[in-house]
C-alpha cells in the first residue's frame, strides 16, 4: 500500500527518479521590447521548490513558456501546469472533463478539491465555475495523477485567504518538484527554498538564483 502524506492527498509515487525535471542551459532569451534575458544554468530537480519572481513585464512569463516548451524532462501525464489566466472556454472544458471522469477517479479528485476549501457538489453543478474553482480542479486532477512536477503561475490569484491557506498546507506536503511564479511573498516564503529572480544589473536583464 502506498503511504499517504499530509491531508491524505499525496502518495510516495509522486516523485521522479530522474536527476532533472526541468533544465535550460546557460544562455540568453529575447523577452520583447528589444530586451534580452541572460541566465546561468536553470535546473529543477525532483525535490526542488523554486520561486520565479520579478517585476511585472520583466520576462517571467516568457521564461516560463520557454522552460515548458524546451526544458521539461517529465512525462506529460506527470506534469501539472496551472496557468495564470483561465478563460471561459478552458473553464467549461475543465468542468466537462471532471464530469466525464470515471466515478472512482472523480471521487479522488473531488476529495482533493474539498481539501482545497471548495465544495465538490457546487463545482460539479455549476454552469461556469469561477477561475479559482477551476484552478483547484486542475491541481486536484493533477495530484490524482501522481505528479512529478507542479508548475503554478500566480497560484493565489482568485482565491480567498482560507483557500490560500489550504493550498499552502497541501503544497507543504507535496513530494514532487515545485515551480511557483508569484508576487505573494508570504506564500513563497512558506513553500519555496530557492528563488530565480529576474532583475536588471549593469543595464542587463538577468536571472539570479538565491536561497529563500
Amino acid at each position: 500500500m502506498k503511504k499517504e502524506h499530509d491531508l491524505g492527498i499525496w502518495v510516495t509515487g509522486a516523485r521522479s527518479h530522474r536527476d532533472r525535471l526541468l533544465w535550460r542551459p546557460a544562455g540568453t532569451l529575447p523577452v520583447g521590447g528589444g530586451r534580452v534575458l541572460h541566465h546561468l544554468d536553470l535546473v529543477l530537480r525532483p525535490v526542488d521548490r523554486i520561486a520565479l519572481t520579478g517585476p511585472n513585464g520583466g520576462g517571467k512569463s516568457t521564461l516560463l513558456r520557454a522552460l515548458l516548451a524546451e526544458g521539461v524532462n517529465v512525462e506529460t501525464g506527470h506534469l501539472v501546469y496551472v496557468p495564470q489566466e483561465i478563460d471561459m472556454d478552458r473553464s467549461r472544458q475543465s468542468l466537462a472533463a471532471a464530469r466525464a471522469l470515471p466515478s472512482d477517479i472523480l471521487g479522488q479528485v473531488m476529495t482533493v478539491v474539498s481539501c482545497l476549501n471548495s465544495r465538490p457538489g457546487r463545482l460539479l453543478e455549476s454552469k461556469l465555475p469561477s477561475p479559482g474553482e477551476v484552478r483547484k480542479f486542475l491541481l486536484a486532477e493533477g495530484i490524482v495523477r501522481e505528479p512529478h512536477m507542479i508548475v503554478m503561475d500566480e497560484p493565489t490569484n482568485h482565491m480567498d485567504l482560507p483557500s490560500i491557506e489550504c493550498l499552502e498546507t497541501a503544497l507543504q506536503g507535496c513530494p514532487s518538484g515545485l515551480l511557483l511564479v508569484s508576487h505573494d511573498e508570504r506564500f513563497l516564503q512558506i513553500l519555496a527554498t530557492t528563488r530565480w529572480d529576474l532583475s536588471w544589473v549593469d543595464a542587463q536583464l538577468a536571472v539570479h538564483e538565491m536561497s529563500l
